[in-house]
């Protein structure tokens, strides 16, 4: 797992495995004292893995009922998709999309072309930081 906020716009990539709870735990705490945390969008990309039962329980404690704008880019073979369903049961902005539906994605986080460039920007550096350029050629 890899993330980087800048702006109102926080960019996730996560690889085929589940976050070890040290990753968990630093990503809720930079969310937790992030200055523009009550603008956030946040823009997942999955390979797959994703948040544990107990992660999203401990997001969901933090976030309370703050529930930003959230899409989740993946395949729908991946257990991220259950995983986002599972999201959508606190949090009624979060929404699904398959990698090649990266402009939808945006839509709905209600980015701006500067931010749309720059999230894509990020999220290919997140991909490559976590080895999942094969993956990155495809989106």
């Amino acid at each position: 797992m890899s993330w980087h906020a800048e702006g109102r716009v926080c960019v996730v990539a996560h690889t085929t495995e589940v976050p070890s709870d040290a990753e968990w735990s630093a990503y809720l705490e930079a969310m937790r004292v992030y200055p523009r945390v009550r603008e956030l969008r946040v823009l997942i990309y999955s390979a797959g893995g994703g948040p544990s039962s107990t992660q999203r329980q401990r997001l969901q404690q933090q976030v309370g009922h703050r529930t930003p704008p959230v899409a989740i880019l993946t395949t729908t073979a991946t257990p991220m998709h259950g995983i986002g369903t599972a999201l959508r049961w606190f949090n009624g902005q979060v929404g699904m999309f398959e990698e090649h539906q990266r402009e939808a994605a945006y839509a709905h986080l209600g980015l701006s072309p500067f931010e749309s460039a720059s999230a894509g920007m990020c999220l290919a550096r997140l991909r490559r930081q976590l080895g999942l350029e094969k993956r990155a050629a495809l989106g």
